[in-house]
């Protein structure tokens, strides 16, 4: 009897603690918040996610098809939608789909995200530390500083009607990297541009394909296109400071002009010693790159709306026309005309913000945060 009583009474009060434990338990999961849910979308296929329709769209000159598609399949109103998840590049992507979601990131630098670039850039610009472009800021400032684009205008005035009246019409990439070449580098040689062109060409071309690094692929190609320019330019580097040795009054090839040879005796790397040949030559060889598909782009987007509007046309012609008659023959342009270039200004500035040559920038999660009530982790891409 006893013995039945204690199973009974070791029974009830186990049922008891049983009860109190899951009553707690259940109190503390209502006061903790459900979290919140990831950005609506999908990854797409195994591995390469929606790398291929991403990369098809930048290709046809309309990547805002991507992300209007995407919005109008995982967003209940497309109109209202703020971001989205997918997969591009390998890596799991949040994509911002407003202006206020850039504004956001932007505002949020170094503290919810951090400037990130896909492993294909990596690949191509392959650098000996992990140098920041912030060290050469100072350098390429100096350089677009109006005080010093002054100088250039005459020479960038040349160069343009000096193709205009060899080969303009199927060559506009011939005359950026022309431009580009002459502006950082002082390189006159339209050979020795021709050759670094095809460099480019193919560099350009591997920033937007798969990241597949077998030998035939864009990517390959485009690594072994940067190898040849950076040696190339590692040599202009050497030669530089041969020539500022035995000339130490300034550098015979270029003076204020070139980009370069300011960066040999000014750039210094995070610990305050000069930076390695190897580094301001991929630095060097970005800054030409970048500038190389962005004035193409801007330039063919700008011929399409002169096309498009006849009065915007009129206008700019005009405008180019007054100052074009105030010149004297052979006579160059200079800062004065540029300052007069209001409307053409205008033009230029509105075909940046309706049609940008950039397809995005990339950043990196640093920490967890929520946006729009969606969870982005920490580690997770976004394309604004």
């Amino acid at each position: 009897m006893e013995l039945l009583i204690l199973i009974l009474s070791s029974v009830f009060v186990c049922v008891c603690v049983n009860y109190v434990i899951r009553v707690l338990t259940k109190n503390d999961n209502n006061e903790l918040p459900p979290a919140p849910p990831l950005p609506p979308g999908s990854a797409g296929w195994p591995m390469i996610g929606e790398t291929l329709d991403y990369l098809n769209t930048a290709r046809d000159g309309v990547p805002e098809k991507f992300i209007e598609d995407r919005k109008k399949k995982y967003c209940t109103f497309p109109e209202v939608c703020k971001v989205f998840k997918t997969s591009l590049l390998l890596e799991p992507m949040a994509v911002m789909c407003t202006a206020a979601g850039n504004k956001f990131l932007f505002s949020n630098e170094n503290k919810l995200v951090k400037s990130w670039w896909p492993n294909n850039i990596d690949q191509i610009f392959a650098s000996s530390e992990k140098s920041s472009f912030h060290e050469i800021r100072p350098v390429l400032t100096k350089h677009l500083k109006p005080d010093s684009l002054q100088k250039f205008i005459g020479i960038m005035d040349a160069i343009t009607k000096e193709h205009l009246d060899t080969y303009w019409e199927n060559q506009k990439d011939q005359y950026t990297s022309t431009m580009s070449l002459r502006f950082f580098f002082n390189i006159e040689d339209p050979q020795v541009v021709a050759e670094l062109e095809g460099f480019i060409t193919l560099i350009s071309a591997g920033f937007i394909s798969l990241p597949i690094n077998f030998p035939g692929t864009k990517l390959n190609r485009a690594i072994e296109a940067s190898q040849k320019m950076r040696k190339y330019v590692e040599n202009m580097l050497v030669e530089g400071r041969k020539m500022r040795t035995s000339s130490p009054a300034g550098d015979a090839r270029g003076g204020d002009y070139d980009l370069w040879s300011s960066m040999l005796m000014q750039t210094s790397s995070v610990d305050g010693q000069p930076m390695k040949d190897s580094d301001i030559a991929n630095k060097l060889c970005g800054l030409i790159i970048a500038g190389y598909d962005n004035v193409i782009a801007t330039l063919d987007s700008i011929i399409m709306y002169l096309s498009e509007l006849p009065h915007v046309y009129d206008a700019v012609l005009k405008e180019q026309m007054e100052i074009a008659n105030s010149k004297a023959a052979g006579e160059l342009l200079n800062w004065g005309d540029v300052q007069k270039m209001k409307y053409t200004r205008c033009v230029v500035s509105e075909v940046l913000r309706l049609k940008p040559p950039v397809l995005g920038t990339f950043r990196e999660a640093i920490t967890d945060f929520i946006y729009e009530g969606y969870l982005i982790p920490k580690g997770m891409k976004k394309l604004n």
